[in-house]
């Protein structure tokens, strides 16, 4: 099998190694792009348990989480593909444009793939929103809202909506009031969760469900409370509660690693 020039010959030992492996895992997408770059769809058919319209939009907003962290890096030459991907969000929140993503729905794929776009904006807010004019900035507001106006998992799917409630208070203007409810509701049942060790269970522990694998080591839980500590203003109490259970579950998830970095059999994925 033929690598991937940038990724399978990366060291990995520093930033500019990151920008330039991200680089080459994005770039290749860039010919699959919609007309209007809101869109990305990997032909013949991607398969996906939810709509393709959601699929395709995931094909947008999973880039993002590179694509917002390296988009002003100026140390390192970046692909001109991945500098216009943010203009992708203008055509997708517009319910008159061919790519728009459609309106949310309840346990919609959409509110998954919202949290990578408020990564973007949490993250460069002043990249992005150069990229949308008044009447965009609206249709994402107005877009992004929909999260709080519908059912969704009791799972670490509510740490998509705190994520994008905290970018609708802090880059979109939307008073922090009028979301408070809906964010404090949502902390409650995430901090039935917790379960010691810096471990959460990914929906309540119980004789029902007893799932604590990679939606809570490596892949959300631990991973969005590390973003609302690099986010999060006034929240100081929990903030540190979060920097001491990072501590707790990196002082015993090493051992799921061989030396050499590959994971245990029993992390799945």
């Amino acid at each position: 099998m033929t690598g991937l020039t940038g990724f399978t010959d990366n060291p990995f030992k520093s930033r500019s190694d990151l920008v330039r492996a991200a680089t080459a895992l994005i770039g290749p997408l860039i010919p699959y792009k919609s007309s209007n770059g809101a869109r990305v769809k990997l032909r013949p058919s991607t398969y996906a348990a939810f709509d393709d319209v959601a699929a395709q939009l995931e094909g947008f907003a999973r880039p993002l989480w590179a694509i917002a962290a390296i988009v002003d890096d100026t140390s390192t030459s970046i692909n001109p593909g991945l500098k216009c991907w943010l203009h992708g969000l203008q055509a997708g929140v517009d319910p008159e444009n061919l790519d728009f993503w459609g309106d949310v729905g309840p346990f919609d794929q959409r509110m998954v793939e919202m949290e990578s776009i408020a990564f973007a904006l949490l993250a460069s807010p002043d990249d992005v929103t150069s990229t949308l004019s008044d009447t965009s900035k609206e249709n994402l507001k107005r877009w992004l809202l929909q999260i709080n106006d519908h059912a969704m998992p009791k799972s670490n799917w509510r740490w998509f909506r705190i994520l994008v409630n905290l970018a609708l208070s802090k880059v979109l203007g939307v008073p922090h009031s009028e979301l408070k409810q809906r964010t404090d509701q949502d902390f409650a049942l995430l901090d039935e969760f917790y379960l010691g060790e810096g471990w959460s269970s990914d929906g309540l522990w119980g004789d029902e469900r007893k799932q604590a694998d990679y939606y809570s080591g490596s892949f959300a839980i631990q991973f969005a409370q590390l973003l609302y500590v690099c986010f999060a203003e006034g929240d100081e109490e929990r903030v540190e509660r979060y920097r001491l259970q990072a501590r707790e579950l990196a002082a015993v998830f090493w051992r799921y690693f061989e030396i050499n970095g590959m994971d245990h059999p029993v992390v799945e994925r």
